[in-house]
């Protein structure tokens, strides 16, 4: 087994490993005294998020991989550029993204979508599939995280209605 695997199998039981920490330290949390569900449901649901990927990571290193074909040769300086380019452009688009939740301005789940639409747009490598892509995770993203936070975890988001 090379190094690679080694590395992913340990990363993969350290991210248990706090996950199992987290599962018992949420037992003693307090229930809520305005929220219904209380403080626990949402470090409890993240550290499960947490176990289930680390196990599929765990899971995904065993599995026989397959050889992917040689790619094409591509300038460094191309690449590099292209990269600090998307990684300066999610910068500005997440302070963008604060300034006007903080104002006010827009409502949460029209402001959600777009930042994720943009950001998906962005950072992909094919304009056109990444338009689409984008389109079909940032409305369902947007509304549903309004719908989650302000129906499930009772949290007062600024909306139009």
């Amino acid at each position: 087994m090379d190094s690679s695997k080694i590395l992913e199998i340990v990363i993969a039981i350290a991210f248990m490993s706090v996950a199992v920490a987290v599962f018992v330290e949420v037992r003693d949390l307090p229930p809520g005294l305005i929220d219904p569900l209380g403080s626990a449901p949402v470090p409890r649901w993240t550290a499960a998020i947490l176990f289930m990927l680390s196990l599929a990571m765990l899971v995904k290193v065993f599995l026989p991989s397959k050889e992917l074909p040689a790619a094409e040769p591509v300038e460094a300086d191309d690449v590099v550029v292209e990269r600090i380019g998307a990684g300066v452009g999610v910068a500005l688009l997440t302070v963008l993204y604060v300034v006007v939740l903080a104002s006010r301005a827009v409502g949460f789940s029209v402001l959600t979508a777009a930042f994720v639409f943009a950001l998906v747009v962005l950072l992909s490598q094919n304009r056109i599939r990444g338009t689409w892509t984008g389109l079909a995770l940032g409305i369902p993203v947007g509304f549903g995280c309004e719908y989650l936070f302000t129906q499930v975890f009772v949290v007062d988001l600024p909306t139009w209605w």
